[in-house]
């Protein structure tokens, strides 16, 4: 039988995570403690209707990340950046006692010094 999971609220799971100052953002019912540099750049995402999971302002020396519920959402948030940023797929094993419980997530990476640029992009965009 499958387990019935919740999607996770923004923000680097703890395991990995650096410790990035963070403030709340909310739009409409969805809201979230996010990465200080972050935090405009997810708002203006959330308002144009993309969804994300989880976000790191800097997951990687000079890399931000954010992670997206679907390819809809990592295909427009990539044309309206105009850049092939990086796309991974993760895939890891949150099952306990032997048990396999697959979870995939689709990551964009991108420059920490890139958020400035896409904040004014996403800015001037139209909702979906």
């Amino acid at each position: 039988m499958a387990k019935k999971r919740t999607k996770p609220a923004d923000g680097a799971p703890p395991s990995r995570a650096p410790n990035h100052p963070t403030v709340r953002v909310q739009v409409g019912r969805v809201k979230a403690d996010i990465d200080e540099l972050l935090a405009p750049l997810v708002k203006l995402l959330w308002q144009r209707g993309l969804v994300t999971y989880q976000s790191c302002q800097e997951r990687y020396p000079g890399l931000a990340e954010i992670e997206f519920a679907g390819t809809d959402d990592v295909e427009e948030f990539l044309e309206e950046a105009q850049r092939l940023y990086r796309v991974e797929v993760e895939t890891c094993d949150e099952g306990a006692g032997g048990e396999l419980a697959v979870r995939v997530r689709l990551l964009v990476l991108f420059p920490t010094a890139d958020i400035p640029r896409l904040v004014r992009a996403f800015g001037g965009a139209r909702p979906r």
